[in-house]
């Protein structure tokens, strides 16, 4: 019986993705980057990870990446990234169906845990991103990269998750679109539910959805 789903949260609950979008054609257009998103996906993912574990600043991350791009002027670029990143953060909405799924889940006694790649805690996404939305008093717990020391798939910010309320791996599901994330999962064992995968690669996972409110299906 499942007792309780994890989520990753961006491009999960909402958009997440534009704003590496944005990155990517912008120094695409200006001639310095020539590879795929995919690529470019997986570059930015790895300056962010000493972000996500708490060792860096995001925007010194961010100045970290932006050294594999001859940028005459990089404080400018900064300075207009900084204006982007905001501007996409405060246009977020929630995708269809996630806060009715979430009150229904809930309401059934169905624990709603969130692990989520942030360089900020758990108060912080509470306060600054579920009250937002409307949905914090529907999530039981969360745990960010950050207070773990760890980024998704590693198995111990799965285990912090199940552990906050003596689960076991065959008592969750997890929501995740990311290809290393889901295989991750299933490679610790546990299910996947592949949502909202918009980079489009194959992933181990046999359970794929097209509305979030079919989680509802696999309970």
């Amino acid at each position: 019986m499942i007792k309780a789903i994890i989520y990753d949260l961006g491009d999960i609950f909402f958009e997440a993705h534009y704003w590496r979008e944005w990155m990517w054609e912008t120094l695409s257009r200006i001639g310095k980057y020539d590879k795929s998103f995919v690529d470019f996906y997986e570059l930015y993912e790895k300056y962010l990870l000493p972000v996500y574990q708490g060792k860096k600043a995001y925007w010194e991350g961010y100045d970290d990446f932006l050294g594999e791009f001859d940028i005459v002027n990089k404080d400018e670029f900064t300075k207009l990234s900084k204006m982007q990143k905001l501007f996409y953060e405060n246009n977020r909405v929630l995708y269809d169906g996630v806060k009715e799924t979430l009150e229904q889940l809930h309401s059934k006694g169905t624990k709603n845990i969130i692990i989520t790649d942030n360089e900020n805690g758990a108060v912080w996404v509470r306060d600054n991103i579920l009250k937002k939305f409307g949905v914090n008093e529907f999530i039981d717990f969360v745990v960010t990269s950050k207070e773990a020391g760890a980024t998704k798939p590693n198995p111990k910010i799965f285990e912090l998750a199940i552990n906050y309320f003596s689960l076991n791996i065959n008592d969750v599901i997890f929501v995740a679109h990311d290809e290393d994330e889901i295989d991750g999962a299933v490679k610790f064992g546990i299910q996947v539910i592949e949502y909202n995968n918009y980079l489009k690669l194959k992933t181990n996972t046999k359970i794929r959805i097209n509305e979030f409110s079919e989680i509802l299906f696999y309970l």
